[in-house]
């Protein structure tokens, strides 16, 4: 059983976290052999591919799968599930993880693919924690060798305090698929699987999107497995407009982007004293195992809710009916 780290890079915006990611997921215990990029332009000769390159050079990590074309997630997730074929066996672990998500685990990930082999779990999700600078505004990433958590020290949830929950915002787009097994596949956006592989055993008992509760920032603070999400860096809102103009934007990224810059067009910086912050000290849970066994209880029992809700809701339809 091995463990496997996939990615894309759009190296005409994104190139800056790449020495950033690979030092993380290095760092974490993953061997330079198993990290798979894919590197987006979308021309060949565009400087950034063999920048990028570089950068994995320096990490011992092999260069990246150049993808050439226009991009488009639908596309991009495409391409990192056939990366995912040709490069992960059945029984082992991957990790996915965009190049501004830097994953926390409470154990090396190595141990953990372990504890799931043995328990027989196959999918891990957490949520987003936003990192923002402790200015509150859109700060430059820092340079190679300058730590990405100490320039945005400051923990918090933004996607559902600046977007809300509509129907097109829903709670799916703040969670991601963080590690599963080589059988299953990411679904767009990695935020869940493919269909196909739903009924797969989660480690938290259910799609993380599914648990009542879950808008509170402070529920997900408490989870034992997170997603520390550096979007907010300086020209988010320029890559929020260009993702707006990209084919094929899913109604939920478009609802996003117009509501994310609906506020950056009236606020300049972030307010942190009205923001809901996350404290390490307090919400990382003491005994992550009975963390995840809390979860799965309360998984249980939502799920007995939602099959006593179906049945009530047939017996209503039948009686309408006679």
């Amino acid at each position: 059983m091995q463990l496997h780290l996939i990615t894309c890079v759009g190296v005409e915006a994104d190139l800056g976290y790449l020495p950033h990611f690979l030092a993380h997921y290095t760092a974490m215990g993953i061997a330079p052999a198993n990290i798979h990029i894919l590197s987006q332009a979308s021309h060949p000769d565009h400087a950034g591919l063999d920048a990028a390159d570089e950068i994995a050079r320096t990490f011992d990590v092999l260069p990246a799968l150049r993808w050439i074309a226009p991009y488009t997630s639908r596309s991009m997730w495409e391409q990192r599930r056939a990366l995912q074929k040709d490069k992960v066996a059945p029984h082992d672990f991957v990790i996915s993880a965009d190049v501004d998500e830097f994953h926390e685990y409470p154990v090396p990930p190595a141990e953990l693919c372990a504890w799931c082999s043995n328990a027989g779990y196959e999918v891990i999700q957490g949520p987003f924690i936003d990192r923002i600078a402790a200015s509150g505004r859109l700060e430059e990433l820092p340079p190679p060798g300058q730590s990405i958590f100490d320039t945005y020290p400051v923990q918090t949830e933004l996607r559902h305090t600046l977007a809300g929950i509509t129907d097109d915002i829903n709670l799916g787009g703040s969670v991601k698929l963080m590690l599963f097994r080589g059988t299953v596949e990411p679904g767009l956006g990695g935020h869940g699987t493919l269909p196909q592989y739903r009924v797969r055993p989660h480690a938290l008992g259910m799609h993380l999107s599914r648990f009542h509760g879950l808008e509170d920032p402070q529920m997900r603070f408490d989870l034992p497995f997170l997603v520390h999400h550096f979007k907010w860096t300086a020209g988010v809102d320029d890559r929020m407009r260009k993702r707006l103009l990209t084919p094929g934007i899913s109604p939920a990224g478009k609802a996003y982007a117009e509501r994310l810059l609906e506020f950056f067009d009236g606020a300049a910086e972030f307010d942190i004293d009205a923001l809901c912050i996350r404290d390490p000290d307090k919400n990382d849970p003491a005994d992550w195992k009975k963390s995840v066994e809390i979860w799965r209880r309360m998984a249980r029992v939502q799920q007995l809710r939602e099959q006593w809700w179906a049945v009530k809701n047939r017996v209503r339809k039948l009686t309408r009916v006679a």
